[in-house]
């Protein structure tokens, strides 16, 4: 007995079809907060146009598996300790493996900060790199777990 071409090739089609959207599901369950989860250790760096800076550290932050964000982070000149708060809004999948977070929040005194974080599937090390703002004062946050 014949097996028409056509009707063999609707079934390979369907098969690939079948496995590459298997292939994805693992890719959508996978865009959970919980691979950033962990604690954070680094700085602040802000400067106005006259050159005056505001710097901040160590800040440590720790994210939870849900993307809320605490910490505190410490001005040496003000000798302060500040406590610091924000949360992970975003997270974006590349390859199945690496993992794009985009993170906002505050420091209590009212330095406002934005930035990304990275994870790779499998790494351990991650990168958390921003901006931060406060009035005419502007720069980096950067930390890493």
């Amino acid at each position: 007995m014949l097996i028409h071409p056509t009707t063999h090739m609707s079934k390979i089609i369907a098969a690939a079809l079948l496995a590459f959207i298997t292939c994805l599901i693992p890719a959508q369950a996978g865009t959970s907060k919980k691979i950033f989860k962990g604690n954070y250790d680094g700085y602040t760096l802000m400067e106005d146009a006259k050159g005056q800076r505001i710097y901040y550290s160590p800040v440590r932050l720790k994210i939870s598996k849900t993307g809320s964000i605490t910490g505190t982070a410490y001005n040496d000149v003000t000798d302060q300790l500040i406590k610091v708060k924000g949360d992970v809004t975003k997270v974006k999948v590349q390859f199945g493996i690496r993992y794009l977070g985009t993170a906002s929040g505050t420091f209590a005194d009212g330095t406002k900060w934005k930035a990304q974080i990275e994870a790779n599937k499998g790494v351990a090390d991650k990168i958390f790199d921003g901006k931060a703002f406060k009035g005419a004062f502007s720069g980096n946050i950067t930390l890493t777990n």
